[in-house]
């Protein structure tokens, strides 16, 4: 029988139709290989791309153009053109869509900055994305009839300065490859005395606004408030630094025909927080400006006893001098504080997301914030793996893989399993449950973040230098090497499922490829604690809390003899990514895929009604876009064909696999011709599509009638 009965249609992409909204969806839904000959797949349209880029940067580089005109009140109107080569431009409008995104990444300003009438366009004809925006309060006096531009964070080299225009000039990597860019700022007409200090990044100017004064004195005020505030992350909220974690921030406007002098404001969250200091204006001109970011100063012991929502009042006090008379006044403002396991991966609205790493722009932080290696119980486990392997320190390559091998013996032999996310989206933002290491012994169970937030915290405890990779729909753990430096990664959700060294090979699988893809988040823990992201402290818990959640602590020996053949195994596998990214096995050995399928065909049922038919998936991924369709018939034979087209919808390659299929009802079993091997995949209905999961991570089928 003709198994599969598919039409040209339905191997085409969407993209094809709707650029826009293929791929803004994948960046949200990158899938998992269904068979191992689907990693190929996706390796060669990835370095297809990665080739193609490196090809057009040799050929020549992006130029952004910018025009920063200042007016006399200190906003700044701001116009980038950024002109690239074909495949870059082509690749980076079917990835955007929208171009005024981009402009907002075009931009340095910083997270609680106003940006007003943010507008972009692409200009097929010149190949070139132009974007307009107006920043509020860009310049700023810092006394009467002096102002100065902070250009520190902008990487700007001063050409000249002529007239009342100063030219700027920068060499760039950014997103869209190695960039040249050339500024024009624009200061004032009737301004002097300009001057550019290279060493602090602060442009002077001298100038004062033209007015006519009168008795019209008037102020508008407006407190803008964060909604929530992450209790996990209590730690960080006082660092400007981080200035994507601003609470609230206070707009003052001078919207009378009076000159306003010696303004100062002042914050605080009612009962966590202590006043801010004052922060003062010497003066506010008619029409100007002025915005003050609120980062606060918590009470981190309170916060870090928060196991619910709470909800608090943002204050502001601020007064000014306008007329001979000094003026004062407050306003407030409602805000949730998260629950300390409860986070926000990204600061963005989700509407407003562009890319991969505008979702999970928190990241780095939220992983600092939980890998808490000072936690007691996370020190008693890693005394407890520290005594399975003779106390051998994790100095060398070879301890280093002794004492993550017993980690993982630790987790099998007291049960501690993967958990599917439960994540969600509240008020448009995308939240979850992120469990420190002590709440996943707790309930001997989480998710592929939790146990990577796990195995980051006993690695560290340890002195390992620990990494948490977060890719597309999917977190796990790594360990970079004492001696040779090189990445090893785990597939932490195969425990309970899989050996530490086949997670280990698909650990390395996982990594390679999303590396090779540029999709990749990577938090080297101590990296980003030196940057000062911290812990909180805990709550105290009783020095047996390990024994009488019934862990068992004494554990046998694992020997370096037993680990040495699995070490050597990985580093070979190590060698094999580092070269060319290459796949790795994960498959079983025909031996223990047989003997398996005996024992488990008693307990399947034939095969499901609901999985018999014909499903199709479709993911972008490295500017081309690849369809799958998979077919399984009541006879117990299956079908996955695939077609990978590049960025231009010109087909790449086409690939057929086969074989046969049961099922029980979560799981799917197939045995392919393409490799001989047996396979298992977890599955649900979930809203009419097929979820299958893959080592961990979910994916969307659609069948077709």
């Amino acid at each position: 029988m003709a198994l599969l009965n598919v039409n040209e249609e339905q191997f085409v992409p969407l993209a094809q139709n709707n650029r826009e909204k293929t791929m803004t969806t994948a960046t949200r839904n990158r899938i998992k290989n269904v068979q191992k000959y689907l990693t190929v797949v996706l390796l060669t349209i990835s370095i297809f791309t990665f080739t193609e880029v490196v090809n057009a940067n040799g050929r020549k580089n992006v130029q952004m153009n910018a025009t920063i005109e200042i007016s006399s009140t200190g906003d700044a109107d701001v116009d980038f053109n950024m002109e690239m080569p074909l495949r870059e431009y082509t690749m980076v409008k079917g990835q955007f869509g929208n171009a005024q995104y981009l402009g907002r990444m075009m931009s340095n300003s910083l997270a609680w900055s106003e940006i007003k009438g943010l507008s972009g366009q692409f200009v097929d004809a010149e190949n070139t994305v132009n974007a307009r925006m107006t920043h509020v309060g860009y310049a700023k006096p810092y006394k009467p009839g002096k102002w100065e531009i902070d250009l520190s964070t902008e990487g700007l080299t001063l050409v000249a300065i002529t007239g009342n225009t100063a030219h700027f000039s920068a060499a760039m990597d950014t997103p869209f490859g190695a960039t040249n860019v050339i500024c024009r700022l624009q200061l004032p007409d009737g301004s002097t005395n300009h001057d550019y200090n290279e060493d602090k990044g602060m442009l002077r100017y001298d100038f004062v606004p033209a007015f006519e004064e009168g008795e019209d004195g008037d102020v508008e005020f407006e407190l803008d408030t964060k909604v929530k505030l992450m209790s996990s992350l209590a730690k960080i909220y006082g660092n400007e630094k981080f200035d994507n974690f601003w609470v609230a921030r206070s707009k003052f406007q001078n919207s009378g025909d009076q000159v306003i002098s010696n303004l100062k404001m002042r914050h605080r969250i009612a009962g966590m927080s202590s006043w801010s200091g004052w922060k003062k204006t010497k003066i506010v001109y008619p029409g100007q400006t002025v915005i003050e970011p609120f980062f606060p100063v918590l009470d981190i012991e309170k916060l870090a006893g928060f196991t619910s929502t709470q909800n608090a009042m943002v204050e502001v006090e601020y007064s000014y001098s306008m007329g001979g008379e000094k003026h004062t006044d407050t306003d407030s403002s409602k805000l949730q504080v998260l629950a300390r396991n409860e986070v926000e991966w990204s600061s963005y609205h989700i509407d407003e997301v562009t890319n991969f790493y505008e979702l999970f722009d928190n990241c780095p932080q939220i992983y600092g914030a939980f890998a808490n290696s000072n936690d007691p119980v996370v020190q008693q486990v890693s005394a407890t793996i520290s005594r399975m392997i003779n106390g051998t320190a994790p100095m060398t390559d070879e301890a280093a893989w002794l004492y993550l091998q017993a980690t993982w013996k630790f987790m099998e032999v007291n049960r501690v399993a993967y958990q599917l996310p439960p994540g969600t989206s509240i008020d448009g933002k995308m939240t979850q449950h992120l469990k420190y290491a002590r709440d996943v012994m707790r309930n001997k169970a989480g998710t592929c973040a939790d146990l990577a937030v796990f195995w980051a915290s006993v690695g560290k405890a340890a002195g390992m230098e620990a990494v948490i990779c977060g890719v597309p729909g999917h977190a796990f753990p790594a360990f970079i090497l004492p001696e040779s430096k090189q990445l090893m990664a785990i597939e932490s959700t195969a425990i309970l499922s899989s050996s530490f060294e086949d997670a280990v090979k698909s650990g390395m699988a996982t990594l390679g490829k999303y590396t090779q893809e540029g999709t990749i988040i990577q938090v080297n823990i101590d990296e980003i604690r030196s940057e000062g992201v911290h812990c909180l402290d805990l709550p105290a818990v009783e020095t047996d809390f390990l024994q009488k959640l019934g862990y068992e602590l004494d554990l046998q020996l694992v020997t370096q003899q037993e680990a040495g053949q699995g070490q050597q195994e990985s580093s070979q596998q190590q060698h094999e990514q580092g070269q060319k990214g290459e796949q790795m096995d994960r498959g079983e050995s025909r031996e223990r895929s047989a003997s398996r399928e005996r024992t488990r065909r008693a307990e399947r049922s034939n095969r499901p009604r609901a999985l018999q038919g014909i499903w199709r998936s479709e993911v972008a991924i490295g500017g081309g876009t690849v369809v799958v369709v998979a077919a399984f018939d009541g006879d117990g034979e299956c079908q996955c064909l695939s077609r990978v087209y590049d960025g231009y919808g010109s087909i790449v390659s086409d690939e057929e696999d086969g074989g046969t299929w049961e099922a029980d009802g979560s799981t799917i079993y197939t045995e392919s011709v393409f490799d001989g091997l047996s396979y298992e995949y977890p599955y649900r209905f979930q809203n009419g599509q097929l979820i299958i999961t893959i080592e961990g991570n979910e994916f969307p089928f659609t069948k077709n009638n």
